[in-house]
């Protein structure tokens, strides 16, 4: 999947998921709107992780390509936690809010291998990945009818890519011996432009699904990416204030960061089922 393979088919558990429509054939809309201006939430998702990386040298031109779960034996299945708000000013305009996170780590493993001929490695090796995506968005509905709407979504989306890589052994980088290292270390804040459409239909007053999809792409200071993330939702209101969500969820983004010597090149996606709670007042 390329960089900028349209960045994200949907925030986890995004926006769309709590606001039934006011005008579906037999709602009590009076009921709609005092119920339904404001939602909060929370979801847990059961993923599967697919992360590559690869550095090239600007200067000698080589590359190491290293297949993190694979070669690293980073945790290939994980979860990733997510809490989301939406706020309706009336029934064409909203603000939303989406935030997840990813706590993976691999303690100690210890390799002996190389990677192209840039880079030897005998050691034990610690790779954590603590990223965080927040996104906060403009909603407007482009189009609505008596069970149906389609929601355009423009906002900011923000990447704190936290990855680190440490080296504890014989490290040789281009012909020289590095007892001791860091062969990837980012930690870095990325806003970015975010636009989507979230797509939903209401079979009843309490239940109903949404496909939801959003693209982010851009540059900021050293770091151009690209996501593509998109989720298809089911939703059922328990009571008036309280609800539950199941859905399928996909991420993916192409990360270039770039030195005055290296330029990294990160694919990171993830793809799988996802569980929420959201409270509507």
């Amino acid at each position: 999947m390329s960089i900028i393979k349209v960045f994200t088919i949907f925030l986890l558990v995004l926006p769309s998921l709590s606001f039934a429509e006011d005008n579906v054939t037999g709602f009590d809309t009076k009921r709609l709107y005092k119920s339904r201006d404001f939602a909060l939430g929370v979801g847990v998702s059961l993923v599967k992780f697919d992360t590559n990386l690869k550095t090239t040298s600007k200067t000698g031109g080589r590359s190491v390509f290293l297949d993190i779960e694979g070669n690293l034996n980073l945790p290939e299945v994980a979860t990733v936690y997510s809490f989301y708000g939406a706020y309706r000013f009336n029934s064409n305009h909203s603000i939303l809010m989406n935030y997840f996170s990813v706590k993976r780590s691999s303690k100690a493993l210890s390799i002996d291998e190389t990677f192209g001929d840039t880079v030897t490695i005998n050691a034990n090796i610690d790779v954590q990945d603590r990223s965080k995506f927040f996104n906060l968005s403009y909603g407007y509905n482009l189009f609505r009818n008596k069970a149906s709407t389609v929601t355009l979504i423009a906002g900011l989306n923000a990447m704190n890519l936290a990855y680190k890589i440490d080296i504890k052994g014989s490290l040789k980088v281009d012909g020289k011996l590095v007892s001791e290292g860091r062969l990837f270390d980012e930690n870095l804040f990325v806003p970015l432009p975010l636009i989507g459409l979230n797509f939903r239909y209401n079979y009843s007053k309490d239940f109903a699904v949404s496909t939801n999809v959003s693209f982010v792409a851009g540059a900021y200071k050293n770091v151009t990416a690209g996501i593509l993330q998109s989720s298809f939702n089911t939703m059922y209101n328990i009571t008036d204030y309280f609800g539950l969500l199941l859905g399928i969820t996909y991420f993916d983004a192409d990360i270039r960061i770039e030195d005055e010597k290296l330029e990294h090149k990160i694919i990171y996606g993830y793809k799988g089922v996802t569980a929420g709670l959201y409270f509507a007042f």
